[in-house]
């Protein structure tokens, strides 16, 4: 049980103790006061009972403030809380005033208030705002707040905080007041004015607009101590016995105006006053002062805000924390002697003098302005922001408008005034100014128009004008038009005219601009105002034909007069057009042209006279109407006259080709047919011929007298004759006599084209039997090539379609018009490649295979071996012709050479050019290709060829099977051979000396028994002569063949040795093997024809080797070619013997062990197959590896090593550096001379004897070092 016990103070536990099982106990203290509580615990074993000793814990029972909900009355009565209907309300950009208080019972008290004013829902300790208590804190909002909250708590003395108590907050836009200007009017004439407010911005409230007119505000003066600041003016500094003013001198403020603005007091010790004064005789240099004047103090000495008149009180009231160093926002607003104050938008003050206020406003000279002043004490005082609503006030509705008129002109300010009363009491007001601009009397200029007219010398003109009649008045401030000025650009005469309807006279036709200003009787000018005016001109025009209403009668004179047009109009028209001529009598006239038409242009509009006549006497024509008569009017100035010769026939006929096109006559065109009447040297022409027929049957015409006549068909180049049966023709004398209108004289022109055409290939070789067509207007004709590829026909003169099936282009067009031409067509033929011969697997004479016992057919076609050190090639023979054998040269061979491809990838197409016909190609025999059988797959070769002119050859595909050998996944392993010491240094310890050698040395000795093992078989490994610092003495020193070896050694300067399986016989000697990819088993002495017979029969295996053959030994003799050295300071016990010592001098190699995939073939039945073997092959990766380590050497490494595995924070790093600690510490190990000094010679227990007895075997073991493949050198 735990037992506790409640003591009031630090009294000694007296009473009963209450206990629980619980080790928790929760106490409720009613009264703010220190207490003690003890807690024992008591243990019941049976009858016994053990208990603990008292636990003391001090308490201290706090009172716990509670904030009130509401500020406190006296501050909401006062106007010192920003407190309106149950919330604080304010202004964006203006202080909010927030005062809290709270209850707390005892001997405590409260010092402050914390106050959260983010608006979140979270209280924010680090960011709450502290009120000193009793004291009022001004916090300002930059946004707009519609329903916001902020919360407060109360501390007490002790820094015990009460709960949070949220109070609503309310923050309004300060008021936009929009005036919508500026404005335009006339003088007299209403103006109307529209204002607006943000009103969205304050739901439920109230709104009141006003508009003052006339409102100027005068340059104000600063006088006194008043100094500019920077967004303010400083009326006094915090000094004594200051006063400063800022004035308006002949200020109109009138019977209705208001005045708002901020004053700011503080940071002193709080006096005097700011004041607003109002017409005064002087300046006022304190609230006090009597000059005559009306005064409104903000008294922070008082805590007052006060009205007064001449120095007098009229009433005050109560208002602290003016001084409190916040800008305050005020407004006075007064309609006709009653006074309204408000502070902070709130109305603070309100007072009725009307009654006295015209008397005490009547002094027309008094002083306005803005004053502060200090005495004994002292604060700052500043104002800012003043707009004065001076100017008359006028009737403005309830949605801000108001209509004004101004009897005089210029620019007037006026300005928009919106109150707004919100619901919970505040009073905003918003000003904005803007101008009227007032012109009065500017007439508007009326032109007219647009007006039509004729030109100069006819009818309608000159044009008749009209502007504002004299008599017109447009309105009131303008008056009657006084002046005109008119401007006729382009007209006759004067460019200018001054009265209201002048007129004007245009030369020729057109569109032109006429121009007016007027001004009116007050004298105001118009702006100018533009119209225009279209002139006209007229035309008289038509044809003259024959009876037959076609045939065009050239030659025949028109004669246009006018009773009514100025002669010398008509001349002027004839000077300038220079198909027009004069008459002495008066007149104009011209000729028909070839096509019958005359043409009288540009005349001016009225009525005129064109009489129609040619030839005289008895020449003389008659016409059907020989005198016409034209009217030319505004509406009609065009007019079109034609006139019929009955004193001419109509003749004509057809002219053809003597060819005939599908049995019907092809037409001439453009024959010129003259004729030329008997007696006479003057000739008729014909309009040339056309290609069609007219509705009498004739393709050519021409207007002729009866009579006699030659006549003569003639076009540039042609054989044209009159036809011998014409009527009336007289093959003698061949004249043809014209009784009336005829359509039978023809003629035939005889000329003839020929049209050959060859048809070829693209390289120019004819191509007989081609069927050829050959179309045109003029005739047509078909036939097919001979065997020379040509084709020639005769046709008619003209232009022609030459079509050849299957010719690149198919058509051409060919122009016979001016002689015979030659066309060749050309037919794209396809090119045919002939690729050869296919590769052999063994690329040699027959006679050889034989000494292999092998015949022609053993050697298998389209095979290939892959063979790196000797790759394996094949050259193709390409040939290009076409079809009928007749060679394509200079043409593009296109090949995908898929077999020489040395890697997976798919090949790229090569594009060769070929100068002849015949070009070569060799392929490589690359990487195999692997079926998923795992036999060896084809690889393409693909050839294509391309040319200008031919279609492109098929495509010819030889496939060729390379056999070889393909590794089995993307890398080898990687295998270390074991390390050979060449040699081994020693020196006596102790005595300072060293043992060395020089580069004279020459270092013989024997390797044997070392070996790999590949997949439970072990291949033996021999060390390699290859190195710079390295030679052979050519078979100097040698080894008679003994029982553990067969050969003699390094007879083939071999480094690796294996054995070769069956059925190839023998056993291969050591070689040097320096192909990386190929595999082992490459034969140097037969070479790359022995690999391919490998592939042939067998592929070689890693075979399993007796005890004997593994012991194989080889002799090397080395030169290191540099000095080696033991340290002089040796201390280690000079054991003799290989493998043991100071200094390791010798080599490694690295292999790189790969299973391959070696694909051959197989010859079963007599047909060969596809054989696939596996095989292990090892390829070197590293050839020189030599070192020279001493002991320290190696114990370095291992300390580099530990410190490296201590610091590493990779895993798979930290196991890696493990691995290569391990391996060096292996090697120091296995050196008997480094463990007999570093484990035997310290404990002075073993003698030398027993530690040979107890290492023996080691000491008489083999010669090499075994280093692991991780450890990097």
């Amino acid at each position: 049980n735990y037992c506790w016990l409640r003591v009031l103070g630090s009294k000694e536990p007296t009473g009963d103790f209450t206990c629980v099982t619980s080790p928790v106990k929760n106490y409720t203290f009613e009264d703010a006061s220190e207490y003690t509580l003890y807690c024992k615990v008591v243990e019941h074993k049976g009858s016994r009972k053990a208990v603990s000793d008292l636990f003391t814990i001090p308490v201290r029972a706090w009172n716990l403030p509670k904030v009130h909900i509401t500020p406190p009355q006296e501050a909401i009565d006062a106007g010192t809380v920003s407190w309106y209907d149950g919330k604080y309300v304010g202004v964006k950009g203006e202080p909010v005033y927030l005062k809290a208080e709270a209850d707390l019972n005892g001997n405590e008290k409260i010092v402050k208030y914390l106050w959260d004013v983010d608006l979140d829902t979270d209280w924010d300790e680090d960011k709450a705002v502290e009120q000193p208590a009793g004291q009022v804190l001004a916090y300002t909002w930059n946004t707009s707040v519609s329903s916001g909250k902020v919360r407060c708590r109360a501390v007490t003395n002790y820094g015990i905080e009460s709960d949070p108590v949220d109070f609503d907050l309310k923050v309004y836009d300060a008021p936009k007041a929009d005036p919508d200007g500026p404005y335009t009017g006339r003088p007299t004439k209403e103006v109307e004015l529209k204002g607006s407010i943000n009103t969205v911005s304050y739901p439920g409230a109230s709104f009141e607009y006003r508009w003052w007119v006339d409102s100027e505000l005068p340059e104000r003066t600063l006088k006194g101590d008043a100094t500019q600041k920077e967004g303010y003016v400083e009326l006094t500094p915090n000094e004594g016995g200051k006063s400063g003013q800022i004035e308006y001198t002949g200020l109109s403020l009138g019977d209705h105006w208001t005045i708002t603005g901020e004053f700011w007091s503080g940071g002193g010790s709080g006096a005097d006053a700011f004041y607003i004064y109002l017409w005064a005789r002087g300046t006022p240099t304190s609230e006090d002062d009597d000059q005559g004047q009306y005064c409104i103090a903000f008294d922070e000495y008082q805590d007052q805000i006060q009205f007064k008149f001449a120095g007098d009180l009229l009433t005050a009231v109560d208002q602290p924390n003016l001084d409190n160093g916040q800008w305050h926002h005020f407004a006075v607003v007064c309609d006709e002697g009653v006074f309204k104050v408000y502070l902070d938008h709130r109305l603070r003050l309100e007072y009725d003098d009307s009654a006295n206020y015209p008397d005490r406003t009547s002094n027309s000279n008094a002083l306005f302005g803005f004053g502060a002043r200090t005495g004994g004490l002292t604060n700052f005082h500043r104002v800012r922001n003043i707009e004065l609503t001076t100017g008359q006030p006028i009737d403005t509705d309830s949605y801000g408008k108001a209509k004004y008129a101004w009897t005089t002109e210029g620019t007037h300010e006026v300005l928009f005034e919106a109150k707004v009363a919100t619901p919970e009491g505040l009073v905003l007001i918003g000003t904005a100014r803007t101008s009227v601009d007032v012109e009065a009397g500017k007439p508007t200029a009326m032109p007219g128009g647009p007006y039509r007219g004729g030109i100069y010398g006819g009818n309608f003109s000159p044009i008749q004008f009209e502007g504002n009649p004299p008599d017109y008045v447009e309105a009131e401030d303008v008056g009657h038009i006084k002046a005109w000025e008119w401007h006729f650009p382009g007209a006759l005469g004067e460019d200018s005219a001054f009265v209201w309807n002048p007129t004007r006279a245009y030369a020729k036709a057109g569109r032109y601009t006429v121009r007016l200003r007027v001004q009116s009787e007050f004298g105001k000018w118009s702006a100018v105002d533009s119209t225009y005016v279209e002139v006209v001109d007229g035309k008289i025009a038509g044809y003259v034909r024959a009876a037959d209403l076609r045939t065009p009668v050239r030659g025949v004179r028109l004669i246009l007069t006018s009773s009514h047009v100025d002669q010398d109009v008509l001349a002027s028209i004839a000077a300038s057009d220079s198909t027009l001529f004069t008459l002495p009598g008066g007149g104009i006239w011209t000729e028909t042209d070839e096509r019958g038409y005359y043409e009288f242009g540009h005349l001016p509009l009225g009525s005129y006279r064109i009489q129609a006549t040619k030839g005289s006497g008895g020449q003389a024509h008659e016409f059907e109407k020989a005198v016409q008569v034209a009217e030319l009017t505004l509406d009609a100035p065009n007019q079109f006259l034609d006139f019929v010769d009955l004193s001419v026939y109509p003749v004509g006929g057809r002219i053809v080709y003597s060819l005939q096109k599908n049995g019907m006559d092809v037409l001439v065109e453009d024959v010129e047919v003259i004729a030329q009447p008997v007696g006479s040297t003057s000739l008729i022409e014909a309009l040339p011929s056309t290609r069609s027929l007219s509705a009498t049957g004739t393709n050519y015409s021409m207007p002729l007298f009866a009579g006699k006549y030659l006549f003569l068909a003639k076009r540039e180049g042609h054989d044209i004759r009159i036809k011998e049966d014409v009527p009336g023709y007289d093959p003698e004398t061949g004249l043809v006599t014209i009784k009336g209108a005829r359509t039978d004289i023809d003629f035939v022109d005889y000329t003839t084209r020929e049209l050959t055409v060859f048809v070829e290939d693209p390289g120019g070789y004819p191509m007989p039997g081609k069927k050829i067509t050959v179309s045109g207007d003029n005739g047509q004709a078909e036939g097919v090539s001979d065997t020379e590829g040509k084709f020639v026909v005769v046709l008619n003169p003209g232009k022609y379609t030459v079509r050849v099936p299957g010719a690149d282009p198919e058509e051409k067009e060919v122009d016979l018009t001016a002689g015979d031409r030659a066309i060749t067509m050309t037919i794209p033929v396809k090119i045919v490649l002939k690729v050869g011969p296919k590769p052999k697997l063994l690329d040699v004479p027959d006679e050889f295979l034989e000494q292999f016992g092998l015949t022609p057919e053993d050697n298998p076609v389209g095979y290939m071996y892959y063979y790196p050190p000797e790759p394996r090639t094949h050259t193709y023979t390409i040939t290009a012709t076409t079809v009928d054998g007749h060679p394509v040269e200079g043409f593009t061979l296109i090949v995908t050479d898929e077999v020489s491809m040395m890697t997976d990838e798919p090949p790229e197409e090569q594009e060769l050019y070929v100068e002849g016909n015949q070009t070569k190609y060799t392929i490589t025999a690359g990487l195999p290709k692997v079926t998923e059988d795992t036999l060896a797959a084809p690889k393409r070769v693909i050839f294509k060829a391309r040319k200008e002119g031919y279609l492109d050859s098929d495509a010819v595909i030889d496939s060729v099977i390379v056999l070889g050998d393909v590794p089995v996944g993307t890398a080898a392993r990687i295998i270390s051979i074991p390390v050979v010491n060449y040699i081994v240094l020693h020196d006596p310890p102790g005595d300072g000396s060293y043992s060395y050698l020089d580069d004279s040395a020459v270092i013989r000795g024997i390797v044997y028994g070392m070996k790999i093992k590949v997949e439970d078989k072990e291949v033996p490994v021999y060390p390699s002569p290859w190195s710079y610092e390295r030679k052979i003495k050519d078979f100097k020193f040698e080894k008679e063949p003994g029982p553990g070896t067969e050969y003699k050694d390094m007879e083939s300067k071999g480094l690796l040795g294996y054995r070769n399986s069956e059925p190839t016989p023998g056993y291969f000697k050591p070689i040097a093997f320096g192909e990386a990819l190929s595999g082992a088993g490459i034969v140097l002495a037969v070479g790359p024809l022995g690999y391919a017979f490998q592939l042939l029969k067998m592929g070689i295996k890693v075979g399993a080797m007796s005890d004997t053959e593994l012991r194989g030994e080889i002799q090397y003799e080395v030169s290191p070619g540099r000095r080696l050295e033991t340290p002089s300071g040796d201390e280690l016990p000079d054991l003799l013997g290989p493998g043991r010592g100071d200094i390791y001098f010798g080599e490694g190699w690295t292999l790189g062990l790969q299973t391959k995939y070696r694909l051959g073939l197989k010859k079963e039945d007599g047909t060969w197959k596809l054989t696939t073997s596996k095989i292990e092959t090892y390829d070197i990766l590293e050839r020189k590896n030599q070192y020279v380590y001493t002991t320290r050497d190696i114990e370095n490494l291992i300390q580099d090593l530990e410190r490296a595995i201590e610091n590493a924070e990779d895993e798979e790093e930290k196991k890696k550096l493990e691995r290569a600690k391990s391996a060096w510490q292996d090697l120091l190990n296995k050196n008997l001379a480094y463990i007999w000094s570093r484990d035997y010679v310290p404990v002075d227990t073993l003698d030398f004897e027993d530690f040979k007895q107890r290492e023996g075997s080691a000491l008489t073991g083999g010669e090499t070092i075994i280093i692991g493949s991780w450890v990097s050198f």
